[in-house]
């Protein structure tokens, strides 16, 4: 059985739906962890009974003896594999892995998991793998949750850890730092650390979560359309001192700016905030669209092209020449400021 939804598996999970095999793959590597921890306590919480193995450097043969072994003074034993490589075993390994899961003894629940990056579904061995997991028991890919079911897992934690969060400063730590929900944990128990407990504030998100690069770019197109040049240096410093590279640096400003000009556009046909992240794609970025209709109430169609036109410059130099990076995109920024004092 194929679970693409976590919610739908959770909810056959807790009717009591249970499987003898689970192959656990997807981009939340923390929900991996957390579902491998929940399904192994299936088994008897017993240590003896909990048989774990590296799936980097797995030895088939150990595994088979695992998988046989009789649980201790209990119904059932837990083989855990750990980040299973499968395109990193030989050919007779596979074959050796596949005969385990097709006779699997009922007293055995085998969980593996394949953490992103290197587990690609779209290759014909990950595949093959889903493949044989689907027959033997089951898949559950773990993507990204929604907005809100990532504003409640914050809510959550800030609860454990003596703190109240309002869904809107929930929303704005989504907005500044990276979503990967190891990530937001963390940074949740930095601001209520910091906090000491209570109601969570904005200044307290802002002073100690680690913005990722997009919200800082974000910032730095904020002190360039508002005019504010010295924020705009201050921000391309702080860039560069936490060695982003200057081709990412750029391409987010352009993607910031592509936002904008379509807002604009947007704008000028009559078309609302959600009709734009309909047509443009923008599904779970929402925040995005807000922003770019928000900040292009004031800018012209004409100075966004021409700005559009300047980070492509921009973009071919860095590209195709030698000339300093830094004093490239330095350039490009007092240009931007100038073209927004020139086309307002």
């Amino acid at each position: 059985m194929r679970y693409q939804k976590e919610d739908v598996f959770h909810k056959d999970w807790k009717e009591g739906a249970r499987h003898g095999a689970y192959l656990l793959h997807g981009a939340e590597n923390y929900l991996i962890e957390k579902w491998a921890g929940r399904l192994c306590k299936q088994a008897d919480g017993n240590a003896f009974n909990l048989h774990r193995f590296e799936g980097k450097r797995l030895n088939v043969d150990a595994l088979y003896e695992a998988v046989e072994a009789l649980p201790l003074m209990a119904e059932q034993k837990c083989v855990l594999i750990d980040d299973l490589d499968w395109k990193g075993m030989p050919a007779q390994e596979q074959e050796k892995f596949a005969e385990i899961l097709s006779d699997l003894p009922q007293d055995c629940l085998l969980v593996a998991t394949a953490k992103a990056p290197g587990f690609d579904t779209k290759l014909a061995g990950s595949k093959k793998l889903i493949g044989l997991f689907d027959k033997a028991g089951c898949v559950l890919e773990l993507g990204s949750r929604g907005t809100g079911g990532q504003v409640s897992f914050l809510k959550g934690e800030a609860k454990k850890h003596g703190c109240t969060a309002s869904t809107d400063l929930c929303r704005h730590i989504l907005e500044t730092c990276d979503t990967d929900m190891l990530n937001l944990r963390n940074e949740m128990r930095k601001v209520c650390a910091f906090a000491g407990g209570g109601e969570l504030t904005r200044s307290q998100v802002d002073a100690v979560c680690t913005p990722r690069t997009e919200a800082r770019v974000f910032d730095l197109s904020k002190a360039i359309l508002t005019g504010n040049i010295t924020r705009a240096m201050e921000l391309l410093d702080s860039l560069f001192y936490l060695r982003e590279s200057a081709v990412m640096i750029l391409a987010v400003l352009i993607r910031a700016y592509v936002d904008l000009y379509r807002a604009r556009v947007a704008r000028d046909e009559g078309k609302s905030s959600a009709e734009m992240a309909e047509l443009f794609g923008y599904k779970g970025r929402e925040f995005l669209v807000r922003n770019a209709f928000s900040s292009s109430a004031g800018l012209s169609a004409v100075y966004l092209r021409h700005a559009l036109n300047a980070l492509y410059r921009c973009d071919r130099q860095l590209k195709s020449t030698s000339t300093d990076d830094r004093v490239l995109l330095e350039q490009t920024v007092v240009q931007l400021f100038v073209l927004s004092e020139q086309y307002r």
